[in-house]
C-alpha cells in the first residue's frame, strides 16, 4: 500500500501525463485522497484510479505537481537521488568529454528529472538555481551527494554558489536570494568569480553578478557554429552578456564584431575577455539598448550584416528580428527548441513565408513552458544551431536548396525529421503582404525565457 496522497487527473490531464508531460496544473486535479503538505510527495492516478507518477505537490504554484518519477517501484530515498544525479553526471561527462565536463550544465530541470533545478559548472564553482519548493527542501541532501560523486570522479569543487535570485520563486512561495551553500563539506569558498575555456576561448565568470548563473553554457555548440561561418563576415551580437558569441566570431576570423549590452557591466566584461583572447582590435562593446538599436538600424538602412541567425526563445526578440530584417529585406534563419524538440525555418525576401507569416503573434504571457521550466537537453541546441549554420553557409556560396517555404523539425526521441509544407500565400501578411500594416519593429516587452536571453547577431547571432 502506497503512503502517499493521490491525484486524480482530469482525462486531459492523463493524456498530457502519458505523454510524458512533467507538470499537472491545478485545473487537471479533479479530487485528492488522502493528505499531504506542500513539498511532499504525491501519486497522480488516471480517474480510474491508475498509477501515472509520482511528483512534488505545491498548492501555492500553478503548478501543482512536478512528476519526477512514473515507476511505481521507485523508493524515494537517498539511494534514488544519489543513483539519479550519477546517471546525469555519467551522461554529460560521455557527452562532453573530459575537457568539456570542467564546464558545462551538469543538471538541466525537468530533462533529467529535477524539476526546477539547475546546477551548472564553472572550473571549480557549481552554480544552481532552484524553481521548485520540492527540490529546495531537499537540496541539502542532493547538493552534498552531488559533491560527493563529483570528488569520486577526481572533480575538486570549491563552492556551491545558489543563483535564487529569480522573481519566479515567489510564484512557488519561496523567498529570492544569493549566496553560498552551507556544508561542511567545503571551506569558505573566497571569491564568486573564476576562469573557463570553452572552445578554445577564455572567460572570466563572475557567478554572483552575471546573468543567469553566470554563463550560457547551453549555448556551446552554437557558439561553436558561429566561429565557422563568421570568415570575413560583419557581425552584431545583441545581448551579449561576456560576448560569448562576439568572441567566436572573432575567433572565425571576423572582420569586425559588434557586441552590444544594456548593462555596462556586461559591456566592459565582453571587452576585457576580448582582450584576454587578443580579439581587442576586431571586436568592440557598445552600451546600448537592443530593441533601440535595432530600430535604429532599420531606420537608417543599415547594410552591413549579410544573413541573420535566429537562435533565441524570447518571442517578442523574434518577432522583432523577423520584422526587422523584412523590413530592410535580409535573410535570416529561425530555430527554437525544448526538452528533445526542434524547428528550424529560413526566410528570403521574395522567396517564401516569413515568421509572421506562420506564428501571426507572440504567445500570451506564461502560456508556452519557458526553457528553465521545461528543461533543453543541451545536446540539441548542437543539432539545431548546427542545422542554421548550414543554410548561412548555402545562403552565402549559393548552392543547394534553403528552407524557404518549409518548416524543419525534429525529435531526438524518435530521432525522426520532417518537412512541413507552410502556406505559400503571403499576400494578407502584416509585415511581408501586399499591403502591410507593420512599417517598423514592434518591441512587445514580454518577460520570457528564464534560460537564456535572446540574442540578434548575424553570423553571429545567437
Amino acid at each position: 500500500m502506497r503512503k502517499y496522497a493521490k491525484f486524480y487527473l482530469t482525462p486531459k490531464g492523463e493524456r498530457a501525463a502519458r505523454g510524458g508531460h512533467p507538470w499537472v496544473f491545478g485545473e487537471e486535479v479533479t479530487h485528492v485522497e488522502g493528505s499531504y503538505a506542500n513539498g511532499d510527495l504525491v501519486d497522480v492516478v488516471t480517474p480510474k484510479g491508475k498509477y501515472l507518477g509520482t511528483g512534488f505537490v505545491n498548492d501555492t504554484s500553478k503548478i501543482r505537481v512536478r512528476i519526477i518519477s512514473t515507476n511505481t517501484n521507485d523508493k524515494f530515498d537517498e539511494a534514488f537521488w544519489e543513483r539519479r544525479l550519477r546517471y546525469a553526471l555519467d551522461y554529460r561527462r560521455t557527452v562532453m568529454g573530459e575537457q568539456d565536463f570542467q564546464c558545462c550544465r551538469l543538471i538541466f530541470g525537468e530533462a533529467d528529472m529535477f524539476p526546477g533545478l539547475t546546477v551548472d559548472r564553472f572550473n571549480d564553482l557549481l552554480v544552481t538555481q532552484t524553481l521548485s519548493l520540492g527540490i529546495e527542501l531537499r537540496k541539502q541532501l542532493l547538493f552534498e551527494l552531488l559533491l560527493k560523486i563529483l570528488r569520486e570522479m577526481g572533480q575538486e569543487i570549491r563552492g556551491i554558489f545558489e543563483r535564487n535570485d529569480v522573481k519566479i520563486r515567489l510564484l512557488e512561495g519561496m523567498e529570492e536570494g544569493k549566496h553560498w551553500f552551507a556544508t561542511p563539506l567545503l571551506p569558505q569558498p573566497g571569491m564568486p568569480a573564476t576562469e573557463i575555456i570553452e572552445n578554445g576561448i577564455r572567460y572570466t565568470v563572475d557567478v554572483e553578478n552575471g546573468q543567469k548563473t553566470g554563463f550560457f553554457l547551453d549555448q556551446k555548440y552554437n557558439r561553436q557554429a558561429i566561429a565557422k561561418i563568421a570568415q570575413g563576415k560583419h557581425v552584431l551580437d545583441c545581448f551579449t552578456h561576456t560576448g560569448s558569441f562576439a568572441l567566436n566570431a572573432a575567433q572565425g576570423g571576423a572582420a569586425s564584431v559588434t557586441a552590444v549590452d544594456i548593462s555596462a557591466e556586461a559591456v566592459q566584461m565582453a571587452d576585457h575577455n576580448a582582450a584576454i583572447n587578443g580579439y581587442g582590435d576586431v571586436m568592440h562593446g557598445l552600451q546600448a539598448n537592443v530593441f533601440d538599436l535595432l530600430s535604429e538600424l532599420v531606420n537608417k538602412h543599415s547594410r552591413e550584416y549579410d544573413f541573420i541567425i535566429d537562435g533565441t526563445d524570447n518571442f517578442p526578440a523574434k518577432f522583432l528580428i523577423n520584422d526587422a530584417c523584412v523590413l530592410e529585406k535580409k535573410p535570416f534563419s529561425h530555430a527554437g527548441i525544448i526538452r528533445f524538440k526542434g524547428q528550424l525555418m529560413t526566410y528570403v525576401p521574395g522567396q517564401g513565408p516569413c515568421y509572421r507569416c506562420v506564428f501571426k503573434n507572440p504567445p500570451p504571457k506564461d502560456a508556452v513552458p519557458t526553457c528553465k521550466q521545461a528543461g533543453v537537453i543541451g545536446a540539441m541546441g548542437g543539432v539545431i544551431g548546427s542545422l542554421q549554420a548550414m543554410e548561412a553557409i548555402k545562403y552565402l556560396i549559393g548552392v543547394g536548396d534553403l528552407l524557404t517555404g518549409s518548416l524543419l523539425t525534429f525529435d531526438a526521441l524518435t530521432m525522426e525529421f520532417h518537412k512541413i509544407k507552410l502556406p505559400k500565400d503571403t499576400h494578407k501578411c502584416p509585415v511581408c503582404g501586399d499591403n502591410p500594416t507593420i512599417l517598423e519593429p514592434i518591441d512587445y516587452e514580454q518577460e520570457v525565457c528564464e534560460e537564456t536571453a535572446g540574442r540578434f547577431a548575424t553570423r553571429g547571432e545567437q
